[in-house]
Parts: structure tokens; sequence; C-alpha cells
């Protein structure tokens, strides 16, 4: 009787303030199970192979320099400098309904949006064992206290506690922190990148990470500095490996 009520309370309450897709706005149906529409769901920009062994950067965008490396499957950038993580993937191209979804999710507010986001990127973990075998824990890239106290909550750490618990793995919020405000990354080249990020993480308690595997979790990856510099000082307090997951790929 109370279960039927809740359910008939849910179906009002979703006629009354329908849900809006996270890809394209539309209205969604009473109930439906996820906050974005089928169509959006069907085209996805999946990030697929040819990527960047390491990074997983695309190589269908990638530096011309690459074509004639690509037998080795490593981008330019990982070929100068290796990333201070062991490997990167990220679930979709940013752009298209992935896109629409992360803006959604980090800049308007739509904290709920993370069931919907964890519900597709749990799809593409399935896929990716070398990203989820032998983890210990999952963490997030960190916002300075500022910035989540304006936005109300860090998108990296909702998405990263999302898919935790399917994952049947720890969330270790507040392993790492941002020391320091930075300027945003948008709009910056990749040395600037790397100087806005230089330095500004910490690992409170290097006793909670030492010798563990971890899956460092973020919305979106452009450059990979922030993940590289992120992952860099968990691994000098003692992280046993860091791999990198993020839900698009700039």
């Amino acid at each position: 009787m109370i279960a039927a009520a809740g359910r008939l309370v849910s179906v009002l309450v979703d006629l009354v303030y329908p849900k809006r897709c996270a890809g394209c706005s539309a209205f969604l149906p009473p109930r439906h199970p996820i906050e974005m529409c089928a169509a959006c769901l069907d085209n996805l920009p999946w990030l697929t192979e040819p990527y960047c062994r390491i990074c997983g950067d695309d190589f269908s965008v990638a530096d011309p320099g690459d074509a004639e490396t690509f037998a080795d499957r490593i981008c330019a950038d990982c070929r100068r400098k290796r990333p201070a993580f062991s490997l990167a993937r990220s679930a979709f191209k940013h752009a298209g309904a992935a896109r629409e979804a992360v803006r959604e999710f980090k800049f308007r507010g739509r904290r709920a949006l993370s069931a919907t986001l964890a519900h597709v990127f749990l799809r593409f973990l399935a896929g990716k064992p070398e990203l989820t075998r032998g983890l210990d824990a999952v963490l997030c890239v960190p916002l300075h206290r500022n910035r989540e106290r304006e936005r109300g909550y860090n998108q990296a750490a909702e998405l990263a506690k999302a898919i935790s618990g399917p994952l049947s793995l720890p969330f270790l919020g507040g392993a790492v922190k941002r020391s320091r405000p930075t300027p945003p990354q948008v709009g910056l080249n990749r040395s600037d990148r790397i100087a806005n990020v230089h330095g500004v993480f910490s690992v409170p308690d290097p006793g909670v990470i030492a010798g563990l595997s971890l899956l460092l979790v973020d919305d979106v990856m452009t450059t990979g500095s922030t993940a590289s510099e992120c992952a860099r000082e968990l691994v000098r307090a003692g992280a046993g490996e860091v791999r990198v997951a993020t839900f698009a790929r700039g």
C-alpha cells in the first residue's frame, strides 16, 4: 500500500515537474529511468580505437606526426613526456549529447545527473578490464574548496561516488586535495595548462593510499595535464598505481 502510494506520488511529481533529457532538453515521460532520452543514448559519441594506449587520446584527431609511429600506439605528447598515470581512458568524445550532459551536470546545478552519467559510464567501464582489473579504490580529481563552495558540489566526486558502489570499491573522498585555487584550464594551451596545475595537489594522509591501485575519475580530459599532476602527487605519496577514467575527452 505504502509502496503503491509512493509510486503514485512519483508519477504525479513527474507530470507536474517533468524531467528533461540532459542531452537534448526534451521532456521525458513519467518514471523514465534515467535523465536521457533513448535517441541521445543511441547517439552518444563513443570514443573508439584507434587511440593512444597510454593517455587514450583519439588518433583520428591527433597530431599528424603521430601517423609514422602509429604501430607503437603512443601519441606524440606521451612520447615526449610520459604522464604520471599508467593509462587513461575516456568513454565519449566531448561532443553532442555527451558534451551537453556534462555541461548540465557541471555548470547548471543538475547534481542528480550523476546517476545518469554513471549509468552510461559503467557500460563503458564494463568493457575496459585494463582500467578496472585489480583496483583497490576510486577517488576523484579535487576542486579547491572555494570553487566547490561556489558550484555547490564537485562533479567529479559525484560521478566517482556513483560508480564506486557498482564496482564494489571504496570511494576515498579527501584522499587528495587541491591546495590552492587556479584559473580554469579552458582556453589555455598545453604548456600553460601544465604550469597552471603544477604543485597544486597534496595528499594529507599518505597512509590511506599507500601501495594501492587507484582509479582517478574526472568528468572531462583535454590534455591530461591535471590528471597527470594529480597522479604524480599520489604516486609520490606512495600509491602503487594510478589509472584515469573520464566521462569525455575534449
